[in-house]
């Protein structure tokens, strides 16, 4: 028999129709489907992104804190003082020296003959330690600093360059202790 292949004439009429039937079914489920999906997929993407920006100040608050708590280290450092002046004990190449803190000296200055030059002003690079913190490569000022101590029991001047490496400085005239804060 002719048209026993299964596509009879009658038989794509009939299939076409059920097929746009189908199509017309199918499309209206995927708008459906798509609004209901839009709709969720908005309120997901507005959860993701208040969730991705609170992780994110979350994160920054975390690491900021941890940097600071991290890296913040703070010296303290008793102090004596004579004639309203702050004297620090320390050391200068291992020898022991007392030196004037002095906000408005731009240069930390150590007395010539304590370190031992002849010369009427020398820019050395010392190992400096006061207290517990040392700085190596430190660069002074080696120079006659009588007239200007006069008569102040201290063999240096530690000035604002010295000052300025830290992040803060403290004065606690109650406690007679300076705090060094990196």
């Amino acid at each position: 028999m002719a048209g026993t292949t299964g596509l009879e004439p009658a038989a794509s009429a009939v299939t076409v129709g059920k097929s746009l039937t189908g199509t017309s079914r199918i499309n209206r489920l995927r708008r459906q489907l798509s609004a209901t999906v839009g709709f969720i997929g908005q309120g997901r993407v507005a959860f993701v992104q208040r969730f991705v920006q609170r992780s994110v100040l979350l994160l920054a608050v975390v690491l900021s804190l941890l940097t600071s708590a991290v890296h913040a280290q703070t010296f303290r450092v008793p102090f004596h003082s004579v004639n309203s002046m702050i004297l620090l004990d320390g050391q200068v190449n291992s020898k022991p020296v007392v030196l004037v803190l002095d906000t408005g000296a731009v240069q930390t200055q150590v007395d010539r003959k304590t370190m031992m030059r002849h010369e009427d002003f020398s820019v050395l690079y010392v190992d400096l330690k006061i207290s517990t913190y040392r700085h190596s490569d430190y660069r002074i000022l080696a120079t006659d600093l009588h007239p200007i101590l006069k008569g102040i029991p201290a063999d240096g001047i530690l000035g604002e360059d010295w000052l300025r490496s830290f992040r803060a400085v403290r004065i606690d005239y109650e406690a007679n202790v300076i705090e060094f804060e990196k």
